[in-house]
């Protein structure tokens, strides 16, 4: 009594824990998932109001029908089916995408960064970072940590007359990992998103395993959605696209790289586990040219002194402040430049300085 067996082969044993989660999983595929769930817990003072109207709305729905309906915030995440009328309350994926605190609801709804020293968790840890809150913030300082902190490039020779850019990962097929972790995991577990990175390797592993009509003898060719609702926002944000041609580009994109294929660990009940190795091609590059690569701009010095007299001294504190530490954010910038956010200041100092450079 109370207990629950499943069938193996020919034989039938006792449901694990983790196996009787699956089997729940399954036979609630049909009823509301759980970011179309409505959350109780929260109230519409729950969420990022201006940035729900000045950043998810406008790319969710045209412009010109915004400007013609005079609807309140509520009303437009009732017809996103964001917002639950019946219980007065947003749905989890409202609060996943535009929260003020998507943590207070899900503890687990955030990605942990770790870069080892060695091959194992056992080796002392070189760098880490939490990246937590609601996705419209948390996506783009993602993508910008991708391209700033993990992906290095450098040029080699193919001949007498060209070069190659090769670099240690390719930044879209790491990122594509990388958002469908997001997309898919099952936020109704308490662990983060973990990506860690090795001497030799990047493990990108989230919650939740293959759901719905994804099976390990179809994947990746079938797909389906624990997050439909999260799914949607990504795409509407720009991060995914929904069209189940991601992983077959991964693989292709790592192989030119010299990456060789991802490997992905598919027959865990309650974990997904995706690992990249290092370009074998960078790995070449940087033991046969250990030392920096020659200065192209040594025969024509004045050139970087010119360019550096044009900055303003407000972009050049910027740059020693990123010098001095690739991961620093846009608060902290904005925190060690004794300014207000970066609308006010550091964007247009960029654009400024940009502009004066190159037009």
């Amino acid at each position: 009594r109370g207990r629950t067996f499943i069938r193996i082969g020919p034989r039938k044993d006792l449901a694990t824990r983790e196996e009787e989660e699956l089997l729940t999983e399954r036979r609630s595929y049909n009823f509301p998932t759980m970011d179309n769930t409505p959350c109780c817990q929260a109230t519409l003072e729950d969420i990022d109001q201006d940035l729900f109207t000045k950043y998810y709305l406008p790319k969710a729905v045209d412009a010109g029908i915004v400007s013609k309906n005079n609807r309140s915030v509520k009303e437009w995440m009732i017809s996103l089916r964001l917002y639950s009328k019946v219980y007065d309350c947003p749905t989890n994926a409202a609060l996943l995408l535009f929260g003020t605190d998507p943590r207070r609801f899900m503890p687990g709804a955030y990605v942990q960064y770790v870069r080892w020293d060695g091959m194992d968790n056992a080796s002392a840890i070189m760098n880490q970072r939490m990246f937590q809150g609601n996705l419209c913030e948390m996506l783009p300082q993602l993508d910008a940590f991708i391209d700033m902190a993990i992906v290095q490039k450098r040029p080699i020779p193919v001949s007498a007359l060209r070069e190659e850019i090769v670099c240690n990962y390719p930044k879209w097929a790491l990122r594509e990992i990388l958002m469908n972790a997001i997309m898919h995991r099952d936020y109704n577990g308490n662990a983060p998103i973990k990506f860690y990175q090795y001497p030799d390797r990047i493990e990108i592993i989230n919650h939740g395993g293959l759901y719905g009509k994804a099976r390990p003898e179809n994947f990746p060719t079938v797909n389906d959605y624990r997050n439909p609702a999260v799914a949607e926002g990504m795409q509407i944000l720009g991060y995914v696209n929904m069209l189940n041609h991601g992983i077959p580009e991964v693989q292709r994109e790592l192989e030119e790289n010299g990456n060789g294929k991802a490997v992905f660990t598919i027959d865990r009940i309650t974990v997904f586990e995706a690992k990249l190795m290092e370009s074998g091609k960078w790995r070449s590059a940087v033991a046969n040219n250990p030392d920096k690569l020659p200065d192209k701009t040594k025969n024509v010095p004045n050139q970087q002194e010119n360019v550096s007299n044009q900055l303003p001294n407000a972009l050049k504190a910027m740059l020693v402040l990123i010098s001095r530490n690739p991961q620093i954010t846009y608060d902290q910038l904005a925190k060690e430049l004794n300014t207000s956010s970066k609308e006010s200041f550091i964007t247009p100092v960029f654009a400024a300085s940009f502009k004066k450079l190159f037009f």
